[in-house]
């Protein structure tokens, strides 16, 4: 993969791999595998970056103790905010911020409200990811899979922690050209240099530094 150009990978999706179990195996304690954590030294090595972002519960605590370099979530939003499994803890987007890594907030409305997802309490995630890893620790994660759900296999839609029939989006930040509704509310709520490292500095910056 690495040879191929990949710089960041995943070890799971929800569900359990050779590596690690995913979110949706975590009544098991699954952590990760030997290979798992053989693969994230690897990973290192090479200057590759792990997500965490569907990694069980256990795994997230496992990657937190094996870790030599920083780990990412690329789209996970707050339990504290969204009481949903594939959200992450305080204590976790804690473990990302210690690493020297940043979590993306996902905007997928079942993970941002179980009432009515908007784009302020998609920002309400942000802030509060802000308040426990720090500002320059915090981007967007959009995840816009809303064309990628309706077409999965039955079989896999049973894995997405969500019913593939009842889907929910934010309104008005549904695809990527939704965008720029976030931008102009982000500038409104943040201020635009705040607005900005939310945006892509955050990210771009993160990158950068640890991109080999």
């Amino acid at each position: 993969l690495h040879r191929l150009g990949v710089r960041m990978a995943s070890l799971t999706w929800n569900r359990r791999t050779m590596l690690a179990d995913g979110i949706a195996e975590s009544g098991t304690g699954g952590r990760l595998s030997s290979l798992g954590v053989e693969a994230v030294a690897e990973m290192e090595r090479l200057g590759m970056v792990v997500d965490i972002s569907h990694l069980s519960a256990a795994g997230v605590d496992h990657i937190a103790e094996v870790a030599t370099a920083p780990f990412v979530a690329t789209h996970s939003s707050c339990r504290a905010l969204c009481d949903h499994p594939r959200n992450l803890t305080d204590s976790q987007i804690g473990l990302v911020a210690a690493s020297g890594g940043f979590v993306a907030v996902n905007a997928f409305g079942s993970f941002v409200s179980e009432t009515a997802p908007t784009i302020d309490a998609f920002i309400d995630h942000l802030e509060h990811a802000a308040t426990v890893a720090g500002a320059d620790r915090i981007a967007v994660g959009a995840d816009f899979i809303a064309d990628l759900v309706r077409t999965v296999d039955p079989i896999l839609g049973r894995q997405l922690l969500v019913d593939p029939a009842d889907l929910s989006f934010i309104e008005d930040l549904k695809a990527p050209a939704d965008l720029v509704n976030l931008s102009e509310r982000l500038i409104e709520r943040c201020g635009p240099g705040r607005a900005a490292r939310f945006a892509n500095t955050n990210m771009v910056d993160f990158f950068r530094a640890n991109l080999s």
